[in-house]
């Protein structure tokens, strides 16, 4: 090791010379550095931040993503991001972007669609039927998400075509071979028809669904069954959607009070879901929610519940 404490002079003698007042000098100087960087670190940081994060469009996008994850992340309904709406095409084009991005996280890539939904206008249809065009290896579910997206700003052809596709399936005769098929084609299908502007055809095929499922838990063995009827019962939320969009309160209500008896539906998705808005305007919904609001040791069953299913 080179020892620092030793200098060879012009003399060529080597002399021993004190640098421990030097050393003291030499340390204040570093403490003072360091608390002159640690003032300073705040700005530092803030101007990196800045510069990895890019543009105002990007650090808008991210704010407004962020808030709906944290505030609304059990919902999704029309208009949720309608706070991106001014950021206009380019705005939509970077949408569109982040959702074509594999490598990003996959529910930042849905807030995304869910945006597109809210923010794209006609300009960015071309760019979206080239991405379906050219891309032949796009996720299914982004491809789904695209011709959705194509139908709500009126391109309808690929939807449509979907949707007969699933018709022809969901029009089989039941029977233990087809019945998995025809479900979840009848799932598919309203979730097609909701998402591209055919509320009532969606009703329709909520109901179609449920009856199909109530007819088959009373042919089953009771313990079977008991998992069907959750699921019929929790169908009926997204009936109450569709009618409660079509103005038909009444049935809404009745759908929804019949949703809340499935393990999967809690009062709470009600009362911010932006498809039940009219419910909530309605001058009984407060005594609605009261009648409706599980008592705390019910609260507490029902939990138990859902942890024996799981």
């Amino acid at each position: 090791m080179l020892d620092l404490s030793t200098v060879l002079p012009s003399d060529g003698v080597m002399h021993k010379i004190d640098l421990r007042g030097t050393l003291r000098i030499s340390q204040r100087v570093l403490l003072g550095l360091f608390c002159a960087f640690l003032a300073h670190f705040p700005a530092i940081e803030a101007q990196g931040q800045q510069g990895l994060s890019g543009d105002p469009l990007d650090l808008a996008i991210d704010r407004e993503l962020d808030r709906v994850g944290r505030e609304e992340k059990q919902v999704r309904y029309r208009g949720q991001y309608r706070a991106l709406i001014p950021l206009g095409s380019e705005g939509a084009r970077r949408l569109l972007h982040r959702l074509l991005d594999e490598d990003r996280p996959f529910d930042q890539r849905q807030s995304c669609a869910n945006a597109l939904m809210d923010v794209a206008g006609q300009e960015l249809i071309p760019q979206v039927e080239e991405t379906l065009r050219a891309d032949l290896l796009l996720e299914v579910w982004v491809e789904r998400e695209l011709v959705l997206l194509l139908a709500k700003l009126g391109q309808r052809d690929r939807v449509d075509q979907w949707i007969r596709e699933l018709q022809s399936v969901a029009g089989q005769v039941p029977n233990t071979a087809t019945l998995p098929a025809i479900l979840d084609a009848l799932a598919r299908m309203a979730d097609l028809q909701f998402r591209s502007g055919r509320v009532r055809e969606a009703a329709v095929t909520h109901q179609q669904r449920i009856d199909l499922l109530g007819d088959i838990a009373a042919r089953v063995r009771p313990e079977l069954g008991v998992g069907l009827t959750d699921e019929q019962k929790a169908i009926h939320y997204n009936l109450a959607c569709c009618h409660a969009l079509l103005g038909e309160t009444e049935q809404a209500l009745k759908a929804l009070e019949t949703s809340l008896e499935a393990t999967t539906i809690r009062l709470e998705m009600a009362l911010v879901d932006g498809d039940l808005k009219s419910l909530r305007e309605l001058p009984q919904w407060r005594v609605w929610v009261e009648k409706n609001t599980p008592a705390a040791g019910q609260e507490e069953a029902s939990e138990d519940a859902d942890g024996d299913q799981r």
